[in-house]
């Protein structure tokens, strides 16, 4: 759900200071002051969201290291920019790190409040700025791009980083925008919409492919600042893993981002006790697809014990899940456990690639108990293919038992499924709004009258609705994401999108 008063956020801006934000953040690697190309690095979302995205921290810290004069920009608690306090319209160059398709819409809203035309074209015609689109949905569906960005970096943002600092420099010092897109358009990993988007109406095989840091070693590896106001506090975020080996038929991450590559554990190490010896920080937060697959997990948790940081998971597989690891998170402090069984059926679990039970989660959920854990949110899905109402009906008995079993507070939440370009499952279908509807009642229904220590968090199925229309849209030239009007009412064609995205060259491989 995008909560964003933009009339309100642009009044704050007359008064506002980010100056106390930046008194409490630390920064952990010195950078250049300043920088040749005013650039404005755009999180669509909340400062305290946008500081604990990794892919932030390194992009900044790759813009500095080329010489450019970044600054970040958030939604809130204002829109000027945290390193400079300057409007989005003052910047040349603006790029967005786009994580979520609600994401999008935030993304529009804002350009539109700054005065910036929308579209590239118009930019072009009136000597607007530059605008590039990265982030976690560039991976997925960069077409959602093609009426709105000069270029999109495909994948990981660190491969296209430097060619993208160049021709950008090399386009502003002769003001030619033709030049900047047609250098960018000869990038393996980059989308220019003003050069590809005819050949991809023809049909025409571009052979565009993602991007891979294939050596995590020899990136930064970690958080960039600390600060209290970001989502998990001053946590200093280390990344593990990228990509993933499982194949579970609706997830992204093993079709869209690549094979599983891994940070050495040594390097690892290195970096953690190296910031440690120098600075404060409340605990080390690991950052993969899933904690376990580190194969070198156990190791890092008493390496971590032993310097006494506290450890929280990005991620946690009910199945893998062990009692060292439970107790890591509670000698943190931490007494909730996140974990998801996504159904509440074990057949339909196990079509979903977690071949795990009910007995097991419980089992699992009875184990953290006893080492401390006191309450568990647990992720669902309802519209999954092959659902039945039966099987709805059956998260309201898991949660239940595993709130008489493992004596644990319960909070379900529970979104409606949306089926996503290039896994197995792209071409599922959705189930829509008043469906949706129904089956989110039928489980809040079969609570009633038994829902003591279990709360219900549900997605709303006109989110979902709108999620979906984004996931498989294609923003061409009457860009129809405003900041007035409804939320979405774009072109919306499945089939095309997909066969679209094939000649991008991004179709589905495992």
């Amino acid at each position: 759900m995008i909560r964003l008063d933009l009339v309100t956020a642009e009044r704050r801006s007359q008064f506002f200071t980010w100056e106390p934000f930046r008194k409490e953040e630390t920064a952990l690697v010195d950078l250049p002051v300043g920088g040749s190309l005013p650039w404005a690095l755009l999180y669509p979302s909340s400062y305290k969201v946008g500081m604990s995205n990794l892919g932030l921290h390194y992009i900044f810290f790759g813009l500095k290291q080329n010489g450019i004069g970044a600054e970040r920009v958030f939604l809130s608690p204002s829109s000027l920019s945290v390193d400079g306090e300057r409007h989005l319209r003052d910047f040349a160059v603006i790029t967005a790190s786009v994580a979520y398709e609600v994401d999008v819409v935030a993304l529009m809203r804002l350009l539109s409040r700054e005065k910036i035309p929308l579209s590239w074209d118009e930019r072009a015609k009136v000597g607007g700025p530059i605008v590039g689109i990265g982030g976690a949905l560039t991976y997925i569906n960069p077409l959602i791009f093609s009426g709105l960005a000069d270029f999109v970096v495909l994948g990981d943002g660190e491969v296209a980083l430097r060619a993208v600092v160049k021709a950008v420099r090399e386009a502003m010092s002769c003001g030619r925008r033709d030049k900047l897109w047609a250098d960018l358009s000869e990038h393996p990993s980059i989308y220019v919409p003003a050069v590809h988007n005819v050949l991809i109406e023809k049909g025409e095989e571009l052979g565009k492919v993602r991007g891979y840091c294939s050596n995590l070693g020899d990136l930064l590896g970690h958080s960039l600042w600390l600060t209290p106001h970001a989502t998990f506090g001053r946590t200093l975020l280390v990344e593990l893993q990228r990509g993933c080996a499982r194949r579970c038929p609706y997830c992204t991450i093993p079709a869209c981002f690549g094979r599983d590559r891994k940070q050495p554990i040594e390097v690892v190490k290195g970096k953690i006790e190296t910031l440690q010896h120098r600075f404060s920080f409340d605990q080390v937060g690991l950052v993969t697809p899933e904690a376990s697959d580190y194969p070198h997990l156990d190791s890092l948790l008493d390496f971590l014990e032993e310097l006494n940081c506290g450890v929280s998971f990005a991620s946690l597989r009910l199945d893998t899940l062990t009692p060292k690891m439970v107790r890591a998170l509670v000698a943190g402090g931490r007494r909730g456990l996140t974990v998801a069984p996504e159904c509440g059926s074990d057949a339909l679990r196990y079509s979903l690639g977690k071949p795990f039970s009910n007995e097991t989660v419980i089992k699992t959920l009875r184990m953290a108990a006893d080492e401390g854990v006191r309450s568990a949110k647990l992720y669902f899905m309802v519209g999954l293919p092959g659902e039945r109402d039966e099987d709805v009906l059956q998260i309201a008995d898991l949660a239940r038992s595993i709130r008489d079993s493992a004596r644990l507070k319960v909070v379900l939440a529970v979104n409606i499924f949306v089926p996503k370009p290039h896994t197995p499952w792209s071409k599922a279908p959705f189930l829509g709004q008043r469906e949706g509807r129904r089956r989110l009642v039928l489980l809040k229904k079969a609570l009633r009258g038994d829902s003591r220590g279990i709360g219900v968090r549900e997605g709303g199925a006109k989110e979902a609705a709108v999620e979906y229309r984004l996931t498989w849209a294609r923003l061409q030239d009457g860009i129809s994401l405003t900041a007035k009007g409804q939320p979405f009412d774009g072109f919306l064609d499945t089939k095309e999108t997909t066969r679209e995205l094939s000649a991008l060259g991004l179709s589905w491989k495992l």
